[in-house]
Order: C-alpha cells, then sequence, then structure tokens
C-alpha cells in the first residue's frame, strides 16, 4: 500500500514475539503486518464507530483500485468524521 509508515520501537516479550512470528509464516506475512493488523483490532474494539472506519480502511487498503463508488463513498464519509 502506499501509506506513510513510522518505525517504533518497543519492548516485546520473547513468547509473544516468537508467536507473531509463527503466524506471520503460516499466513506469508511480514511480522509487521500481524502486529499492524492485531492492533487496527484492538483500537477497533474500543471505539464502536472503529467498524466502519476498519471496512473503509480494508476497502481503500486491500482493495484492487479502482475502487467501487459506493465503497469510495464510505471511505469519504469516515475521513470526513475522523476528529
Amino acid at each position: 500500500s502506499r501509506t506513510m509508515k513510522q518505525k517504533v520501537g518497543t519492548l516485546l516479550e520473547a513468547e509473544l514475539v516468537k508467536e507473531v512470528r509463527r503466524v506471520a509464516a503460516e499466513e506469508g506475512k511480514r511480522m509487521s503486518d500481524v502486529f499492524a493488523e492485531a492492533l487496527v483490532g484492538y483500537l477497533a474494539e474500543r471505539r464502536p464507530d472503529q467498524q466502519r472506519a476498519m471496512r473503509a480502511y480494508r476497502v481503500f487498503c486491500e482493495s484492487p483500485m479502482p475502487v467501487d463508488p459506493a465503497d469510495l463513498q464510505i471511505i469519504l464519509d469516515d475521513d470526513m468524521l475522523a476528529p
């Protein structure tokens, strides 16, 4: 995707990192993608409106372009509602 990314550093339990590494390998993903998906899911659970934002994120970031106009409207609506 063409989203801006930022590198962050943190300390995690070795077993958690091992599990993330295993999941990433099983799913053919990078560890950073597994962490990002987990964080997005966590944040979505904490805010009910985030369900719509998650759907818009998936449409925008995971769908091949061009995006269906109806889906694009979802993205625009969610963007306008952002704090």
